[in-house]
């Protein structure tokens, strides 16, 4: 598990008391749980930013204070809508990544053999799933 997933689980844990927690109660209990991780001020700060930005069970009621989201269901649908523009843009940005890789010399494609050849067609077949997808979902 890695430290953001910890220190998440350890935030998810006291702010199931449904009490509102500041930052530094957040941060101190995160710390006694696991004294010898060492967790820098960054690794809380952004561990928290991300339970509260793509988690709609977790909230900032006001500036520090966080707490258990009772409105959650409520705000399920809002919640799907900004989930599914998420992966648009991490499926845009996969395609992008994958389409800058194919800066290939094309003699040295002469000297592929078959299995290669396959295997660089199922990946392009890939790519234009995630476009058809992303198409879809816009």
């Amino acid at each position: 598990m890695s430290n953001a997933s910890e220190i998440r689980m350890y935030y998810k844990e006291l702010l199931e008391d449904l009490e509102e927690h500041s930052r530094a109660e957040l941060f101190s209990y995160a710390r006694r749980r696991n004294p010898s991780a060492n967790y820098t001020e960054g690794m809380l700060t952004g561990a928290l930013k991300t339970l509260v930005d793509r988690n709609m069970n977790y909230i900032c009621v006001s500036r520090g204070i966080y707490r258990l989201n009772m409105d959650a269901d409520f705000n399920n649908r809002s919640y799907v809508r900004t989930l599914i523009e998420r992966y648009k843009e991490i499926l845009k940005t996969t395609v992008e990544e994958m389409e800058n890789e194919i800066t290939v010399n094309p003699f040295l494609l002469l000297d592929v053999d078959e299995k290669e050849a396959s295997k660089m067609k199922k990946v392009k077949k890939c790519i234009d799933v995630i476009k058809n997808t992303i198409e879809y979902i816009n």
